[in-house]
């Protein structure tokens, strides 16, 4: 009986560190800056967007170290992935406007 207690004690301890772990990694990233639709935005504030995505990924790049080895490797690549999917999206924005401004030109 108490080595089911035991065990059953440290399997519950196992899945709620693991939980603590991944919300490590998942709240270094969680601040990131809204990308608009290209039909939303304007040159100026795709150019305002681009520090506020900057220092967002400096930001979480720098919460998702200090998460180190607590963070388990899903919970690691999930939030890479979301920074990855931040920047691609930001990215699309200004290749357009960049594109759009050298025909201007």
């Amino acid at each position: 009986m108490k080595k089911s207690v035991f065990l059953l004690a440290s399997l519950m301890l196992c899945l709620i560190s693991g939980t603590v772990f991944a919300e490590c990694a998942a709240r270094a990233v969680y601040r990131a800056p809204e990308i608009p639709k290209l039909n939303e935005t304007s040159f100026e504030q795709v150019v305002k967007l681009g520090q506020d995505v900057r220092d967002y990924m400096d930001d979480a790049d720098r919460r998702l170290e200090k998460c180190g080895n607590k963070a388990s490797p899903l919970s690691h690549n999930l939030a890479i992935g979301r920074m990855e999917r931040v920047a691609k999206a930001y990215n699309e924005l200004a290749v357009f406007y960049n594109q759009t401004n050298l025909a201007a030109n």
